[in-house]
């Protein structure tokens, strides 16, 4: 049985969401008081979730407090090639365990308009169709290397995303098109609609300042 959420538990995701939906800039700096105010908590759960970003290196913890850290271009090229191999797998485990009761919740959670969303809201339904199709392997491993691995190259989708520098649509679509596969438990059309998913997601055509004038060289490594 998984236990309830802990006041640090919901700091944490809440903090998780905003990076990863870019509601923060590049030089945010998290304040404790001003966090457990809003929270309605101590500083203690508020530190104690600022750590668990930090291990996920989204922010930098020093005596001057925390600061949120740029992405690693580094990292997301390992995060990339390591998530189109891992999503094989997911596809066809996902495909053999989903459950009916399952496919209709999947069913549900793709049957939305896309179009009617802000780029917010889109970036947060991607997230949860993610967590979901995890889900449905009943493998806890993928569950939790996906969920702590790859959270980088997602802030990074997120990031093209909200500044326009990839087909928003087209990222939706095929990843609607790869849940469909499998609530259809099509094993061999799930592999190919992931990989056709996770191309789309880096197909990334930005303007030559982004991240630092970094991209080209993500891009290169990537590609």
């Amino acid at each position: 049985m998984k236990r309830e959420p802990t006041a640090a538990d919901r700091i944490y995701e809440a903090l998780r969401q905003r990076i990863l939906t870019c509601e923060y800039g590049e030089d945010m700096a998290f304040n404790e008081v001003q966090l457990a105010n809003e929270f309605g908590v101590s500083r203690t759960p508020v530190r104690e979730a600022l750590h668990r970003l930090e291990g996920k290196n989204f922010v930098s913890i020093t005596k001057a407090g925390a600061q949120l850290l740029p992405m690693d271009i580094l990292q997301l090229r390992d995060c990339y090639e390591c998530k189109n191999v891992l999503f094989i797998g997911i596809a066809i485990l996902a495909c053999d365990r989903i459950t009916d009761a399952r496919c209709k919740q999947l069913r549900e959670m793709v049957s939305v308009d896309l179009n009617g969303m802000d780029d917010h809201t889109f970036i947060n339904w991607m997230d949860k169709v993610y967590r979901f199709i995890y889900s449905t392997t009943r493998n806890s491993m993928f569950e939790v290397v996906m969920d702590s691995s790859f959270d980088n190259l997602f802030r990074f989708i997120s990031h093209c995303i909200v500044n326009d520098y990839c087909d928003r649509d087209k990222i939706g679509t095929t990843l609607v098109s790869f849940a469909e596969a499998i609530i259809a438990r099509n094993r061999k059309e799930a592999i190919v609609r992931a990989a056709k998913h996770i191309d789309e997601s880096m197909h990334i055509t930005p303007p030559s300042a982004v991240l630092d004038d970094g991209i080209d060289d993500l891009l290169s490594k990537i590609y």
